[in-house]
């Protein structure tokens, strides 16, 4: 069965959706800043941020980006029906190109869950002091 006809993709979809008008809302607030804002279904690049210690605003894009690699993974979805579905990759035709448009920002989703989110939690504390001063 196809990843886009489950009803588990369904969901997800929907819950991104959600995540994103959330998001959205607080960087309308104010309360949370962002350079830019994420996107549902953005292009990607070839290969995703690497050797910054620090959200750049191509992650802050690909916030839902990132979270549907993972849960693709977590899932053992069909890595190329994830290409074409999410990395907008063709892998029929650039086997190597799209591996490696995957690897990356497969990698740059895992650095968000184990480093990035301080950063992004480090960043808003930063700004909230600067903002009581």
């Amino acid at each position: 069965m196809s990843l886009l006809k489950t009803q588990s993709y369904q969901a997800k979809i929907k819950i991104y959706e959600r995540l994103l008008d959330v998001l959205r809302a607080e960087i309308e607030k104010g309360a949370l800043l962002m350079r830019v804002k994420p996107e549902l279904d953005p292009d990607v690049d070839d290969e995703a941020p690497t050797g910054f210690n620090l959200i750049t605003p191509y992650d802050e894009v690909h916030y839902v980006t990132y979270l549907r690699l993972l849960d693709a993974e977590k899932d053992g979805a069909d890595r190329a029906e994830v290409a074409r579905i999410v990395l907008h990759r063709d892998p029929a035709t650039d086997e190597k190109r799209t591996r490696r448009c995957w690897e990356s920002h497969l990698a740059r989703a895992h650095w968000m869950t184990k480093r990035g989110y301080r950063r992004i939690l480090a960043q808003a504390v930063g700004e909230m002091k600067h903002r009581d001063s």
